[in-house]
């Protein structure tokens, strides 16, 4: 999916203009096209028709009128998509559209040309009376690559005086004339790799009345994870497999407990060969990848790079513990780490001590694939559990947890639970200040979890012999000290 070009029809100061929309010159049969028609203030019976050349449907839910009077109504928009035709190809740069308003008020038109592609969220923010900022609400985004345009529009004839940032501003105009009948809008838009939380962005304004609202497009047969869960279902019966997966990789950083998670990615993948396309630095032996039998889709990439997090993380922090982000990786982390990672600190003493981050997924997972690349420069001196990475469901409740604990230093173990507290796989002792990959393949759909260190299947466990959970579906990914026990000093730092 990639923006291709766009088309703009302000209507200058012309009062009950029908805003036209010219089919961009680089438009091809097949490619999405979505217009976004504007009126200002928003009488309840100034309602588009939109053009009958051709079928344009309007978004479900897309359209945003405030009953109301001219006096207390903001501007109004309406949004509109179809498919590049074969007609709209041959006169590319010369056939358009034009959309008719029932009222006397100014109008709007902008025309956004992508690749083949469909239209994804939407979200608005409906307002009435002044102010002097709007948001353009937050959207989750369900699939790879989304484009998401955050747009805000105005009573007056003044541009915004504060547009927030973004990849691109498609759009920062007003209608023109010089008093409160006209209006003005600004659209943001900003590509989002991996699903998230995009947050709202704020525009600023002189006092008057205005409306924000979001919406983004994704890829023609972009498969989303809610898409993901029904594809797992329908696979389920044909010599396909389908599957999530998510790679963390950890190291770990001070003198009595630490360890460092390098990056964390969440895939989905399906069956294809008899190895996955895991990257060398998984550090994974062939024999663990083709356990996986499974092609990589990320749905989640973080690698702590830059100022905090790269997708939605929420940090919790208790009695003493400390979480951080933008730490320097450790020096004996692998070059392909980066230069960053999370750090977490928890102190000598105390009770229900926690340092960790969490990401919530936008739907929940049957099947998982854990990947953790992690060092522990020393080991410490307590024989309990650190955790590295542990899943929840939606309830909270945990579902499996990778964890190392000290034996006797400079060794240490590496351990898998199922649960909250069960531990049903035997320990596997590793030695410090070296670097080692644990990985898991969660599958609650077939009762089963199957565990590696450092490409060495440990064990294959029945889930429903040991999990409790009222539902096994994963929900949460958390990284860091979640337990309430008391500790020694403990750092780690994930990337």
């Amino acid at each position: 999916m990639a923006y291709k070009n766009i088309d703009i029809d302000n209507g200058g100061t012309t009062t009950g203009y029908d805003p036209t929309l010219t089919v961009p010159a680089n438009a091809v049969e097949g490619d999405l096209m979505v217009a976004i028609v504007f009126t200002s203030d928003n009488n309840p019976d100034i309602t588009p028709t939109p053009p009958t050349l051709e079928t344009w449907t309007l978004w479900p839910s897309a359209s945003m009128p405030v009953d109301g009077t001219a006096a207390v109504s903001p501007p109004a928009a309406w949004i509109y998509w179809k498919d590049v035709s074969a007609a709209d190809e041959a006169a590319a740069g010369s056939r358009s559209y034009t959309w008719t308003f029932s009222g006397a008020e100014e109008q709007i038109g902008v025309l956004l040309l992508f690749d083949p592609g469909q239209v994804g969220q939407f979200a608005k923010n409906e307002l009435t009376g002044t102010r002097t900022t709007i948001d353009a609400p937050s959207v989750d985004t369900t699939t790879q690559s989304e484009i998401v345009y955050h747009c805000a529009i105005k009573d007056g004839y003044v541009q915004f005086s504060g547009i927030p940032s973004g990849d691109a501003t498609r759009a920062d105009l007003t209608t023109g004339g010089t008093s409160d009948a006209y209006f003005a809008l600004a659209i943001v838009e900003e590509t989002y790799d991996s699903p998230t939380t995009t947050g709202a962005k704020t525009f600023t304004l002189a006092t008057n009345e205005a409306n924000g609202f979001t919406f983004s497009v994704t890829d023609e047969g972009a498969q989303s994870s809610s898409s993901s869960s029904s594809s797992e279902s329908s696979q389920s019966s044909s010599s396909a497999e389908f599957c999530e997966i998510e790679d963390i990789a950890a190291a770990a950083g001070s003198e009595s407990s630490t360890s460092s998670i390098s990056s964390s990615s969440l895939s989905s993948y399906s069956s294809s060969s008899s190895e996955s396309s895991l990257s060398s630095s998984s550090s994974l032996s062939s024999s663990s990848q083709s356990s996986q039998e499974c092609q990589d889709l990320t749905i989640l990439d973080e690698g702590f790079e830059g100022t905090g997090y790269e997708n939605t993380w929420v940090e919790t922090e208790a009695n003493g513990g400390q979480i951080d982000p933008d730490a320097s990786a450790p020096a004996s982390a692998p070059h392909w780490w980066g230069s960053q990672s999370l750090f977490i600190n928890v102190p000598t003493s105390g009770t229900d001590i926690q340092a960790y981050a969490t990401h919530t997924f936008v739907d929940d997972y049957q099947r998982l694939h854990i990947r953790v690349e992690f060092n522990v420069p020393t080991a410490g001196t307590v024989n309990y559990p650190r955790e590295i990475l542990t899943l929840r469901n939606a309830a909270d409740e945990d579902l499996l947890k990778l964890t190392w604990l000290r034996t006797a230093p400079p060794e240490f173990m590496a351990r898998l639970a199922i649960g909250s507290q069960n531990w049903p796989s035997t320990d596997t002792t590793l030695d410090n200040d070296a670097n080692h990959v644990l990985e898991a393949i969660y599958d609650y759909q077939s009762d089963e979890v199957q565990w590696w260190v450092d490409g060495v299947l440990e064990d294959t466990i029945t889930l429903s012999d040991y999990s409790t959970a009222s539902d096994g579906r994963a929900k949460k990914v958390l990284l860091g000290q979640i337990s309430q026990q008391p500790l020694e000093s403990t750092t780690r730092q994930l990337r």
